[in-house]
């Protein structure tokens, strides 16, 4: 074969490689989508079956709806989840200055994280601020829902490099094995059991897949014993 019809041939599966993978993604999205009308109204229905005779149940009845009620809110989070993944990428964000310190310290506030100590840097940085906000949310989330106490430290600091921002998210839980440090940001890849720690396990692979469609990269340091960092390797768009 050819240079030239080797070339046209390499088009042509890459071509083929972008619909499928924007056919796949429509189909997240319209999938997701159907599936939230059912899946709420499973949650309420359990919700106001449990109000209107909760008292006039057996014990065991009782915790079987509220298990119904708690499995439909968990696949609530999975949709919205999906939703937020397929979307990623889909439209830019122009890259704006802002106040570091102040950014994350909004994204803690959504948190029921105040028995936690946070050590935040201050500095301007510019980024697109509403991506910002997903990740920072996404790790600090992690941090809190994983630590094994009540209580921690939570490090967000930053450097700036040439072309590029690293930013940390430290904190100081029991760690991630090894030889589980990269699975983590696969899709519904979660290290411990929904029934101990609620959520989809979509929440890094949405971090990754926004870092590598800005140009950049998420990864993760421990030891596997105490505290892990993750860091955020984010191109500064030539600022």
């Amino acid at each position: 074969m050819s240079d030239k019809s080797l070339e046209t041939e390499n088009k042509r599966l890459q071509s083929e490689l972008e619909l499928a993978k924007k056919e796949l993604a429509d189909f997240i999205y319209l999938a997701s989508h159907e599936l939230r009308s059912p899946v709420n109204a499973i949650a309420n229905l359990t919700t106001w079956v449990l109000e209107d005779i909760g008292l006039n149940i057996d014990e065991e009845s009782q915790t079987n709806l509220m298990l119904i009620n708690s499995r439909a809110e968990r696949l609530q989070q999975m949709i919205t989840d999906l939703l937020m993944y397929s979307r990623v990428g889909k439209h830019s964000e122009a890259y704006s200055d802002f106040d570091f310190n102040e950014a994350v310290v909004y994204c803690v506030e959504q948190f029921d994280a105040h028995r936690f100590k946070f050590d935040i840097d201050s500095g301007r940085v510019t980024l697109p601020r509403t991506l910002f906000n997903q990740v920072i949310n996404i790790l600090i989330s992690n941090a809190v829902k994983h630590h094994p106490n009540k209580c921690g430290c939570i490090k967000v600091h930053y450097e700036k490099q040439a072309n590029m921002y690293r930013i940390f998210i430290e904190d100081d839980g029991c760690g991630i094995p090894i030889k589980n440090q990269d699975i983590i940001f696969e899709q519904f890849q979660t290290l411990r059991a929904r029934d101990e720690v609620e959520g989809s396990g979509m929440g890094l692979a949405i971090g990754k897949k926004i870092l590598e469609h800005q140009g950049g990269k998420i990864t993760v340091e421990s030891d596997g014993k105490a505290g892990a960092t993750f860091i955020c390797h984010w191109p500064s768009n030539g600022c």
